[in-house]
């Protein structure tokens, strides 16, 4: 699949476009992806939604994430308990999409989706819990103990501990403790963040995202948002498509995590030297969020217009700023610690949360057991379709592990219920563990394998023995 900049120039929709019988090709939507335009399809169904941008109660950001764009999964998992929003989607209606939609289509959900929403929403419903909150106890507590861990953690190592005589060898073994803090602000604070289930307050949402992954993390928020949800989320190991699947098939990918891509020799030590070099994947995200404002996509994913502005531009220089102005400048210039002390005790925190973000990311997705969709040209449309439901695609994706454990569900944001999150994104981590058996239950009517493991050294193991697995020169490729 090869990603087109949209080029037609479509008609201008009335106001409030009604119930048009106008078709719309999904390069004339692709038009429509501005705050004064702003354009979605849901299923074959078009929608002029400009006016309902800043009334949508989950910020105007999540809506001009996904302007111009297919909004049809996005809509049932951002609206899991609800058919409201389909309600307010019809005063916007203004015709049908004409032709293929731009990236994959789902088949259509036979049941299971509609099942596990409907038994999570009335266990939430019976037991009086808000799917997207916690307590303000609960949370005053996360933030404090994340944000406000990583943003005077540096002075203690290099200012406080130092004028207290502490050697520098115990201020590097709390250095590398205190790169799990840098790991609760990433999946505790700023995952969260841009899934939006902090509060119902959009506007603290969007600005809590941006301190924990700008100003903490060194890192975009604005194209975190594209990768993630747009792109990882709506596309899930689809490698063509989701921004955190392998390059692709031939010579351009790294790594073999697929029994889908081409073999090449280098492959073959994949599952050391990949490991190894795990811990640089924050790094990477540093690099990629620059190279991708100037380039516009993330492989087949369009960085919107808003996010290209100048609000979201100034946002950007800001947050990469303060970032440095607050590891190396504060350190070296404020509390006079020599420089390369300051750089070594950064890095050592750099290195520990890398290999834990580097190593527990991938192997959530890219490790036995798991499917790798491929997309199949659609005859009748000349687009791409998928032989499969996007709910049990999210199931048949993500691995999970530890799934009772309290420690990975509300301090390391839940990734360890994994196929949790992905069928609800918008719904707070700490409940994850309580919803699990009712997901697996589900699963097993549906006769649907649920891949998970008992703890999260199996799942790393796993991981590992995978890349091992693809990396033999044995292991042929099924597709090409």
């Amino acid at each position: 699949m090869t990603q087109k900049s949209p080029k037609s120039k479509s008609p201008k929709a009335g106001k409030n476009g009604g119930e048009s019988k106008k078709e719309w090709t999904w390069q004339e939507v692709a038009e429509h992806n501005t705050e004064s335009s702003t354009w979605v399809y849901v299923e074959d169904n078009v929608y002029d939604v400009t006016e309902w941008v800043p009334r949508h109660p989950g910020g105007r950001e999540m809506i001009l994430l996904f302007a111009g764009r297919d909004c049809t999964e996005a809509m049932r998992a951002y609206h899991p308990f609800t058919e409201k929003p389909y309600a307010v989607l019809k005063k916007y209606h203004i015709g049908k999409l004409k032709g293929a939609s731009e990236l994959v289509r789902w088949r259509p959900d036979t049941g299971f989706y509609k099942t596990v929403r409907e038994r999570c929403g009335t266990f939430f419903k019976e037991n009086n819990i808000d799917p997207i909150q916690q307590t303000t106890l609960y949370e005053i507590c996360r933030f404090s103990t994340s944000i406000g861990f990583e943003l005077v953690g540096l002075y203690f190592l290099t200012k406080f501990l130092r004028d207290l005589g502490v050697s520098l060898l115990i201020r590097l073994l709390l250095a590398a403790a205190f790169g799990f803090v840098g790991v609760m602000v990433a999946v505790n604070v700023s995952h969260l963040a841009s899934h939006l289930p902090h509060f119902h307050m959009p506007n603290l949402n969007y600005y809590i995202g941006w301190l924990s992954f700008d100003v903490c993390l060194g890192l975009s928020y604005d194209i975190w948002l594209h990768e993630h949800i747009v792109g990882h989320h709506q596309y899930t190991n689809i490698i063509t498509i989701d921004p955190n699947a392998p390059e692709g098939f031939g010579d351009e990918a790294l790594y073999r995590s697929s029994p889908h891509q081409n073999w090449y020799q280098r492959f073959y030590y994949q599952f050391i030297w990949l490991p190894l070099i795990s811990c640089l994947l924050i790094v990477e995200y540093r690099v990629a969020s620059i190279r991708y404002w100037f380039k516009g996509f993330r492989k087949e994913v369009r960085v919107n217009p808003y996010f290209l502005g100048t609000r979201s531009k100034i946002l950007f220089l800001l947050g990469k700023f303060l970032w440095m102005y607050r590891v190396l400048y504060m350190p070296v210039w404020w509390w006079n610690c020599p420089a390369w002390e300051a750089l070594l005790l950064f890095v050592v925190s750099e290195i520990v949360a890398g290999y834990f973000v580097g190593i527990t990311f991938p192997a959530n997705h890219i490790t036995d057991k798991v499917d790798w969709p491929v997309a199949t040209k659609d005859e009748k449309t000349g687009g791409w379709k998928m032989d499969s439901e996007w709910a049990i695609t999210q199931i048949k994706t993500c691995k999970d592990y530890s799934n009772e454990s309290w420690i990975f569900s509300n301090v390391f944001g839940s990734l360890n219920n994994h196929s949790c999150h992905h069928l609800f994104p918008s719904m707070h981590h700490a409940h994850y563990r309580k919803i699990y058996p009712i997901v697996k239950q589900t699963a097993k009517d549906f006769k649907i394998d649920l891949p998970d493991v008992g703890t999260y050294g199996e799942l790393v193991y796993d991981y590992i023995n995978n890349l091992y697995t693809l990396g033999s020169e044995a292991s042929k490729p099924k597709f090409a």
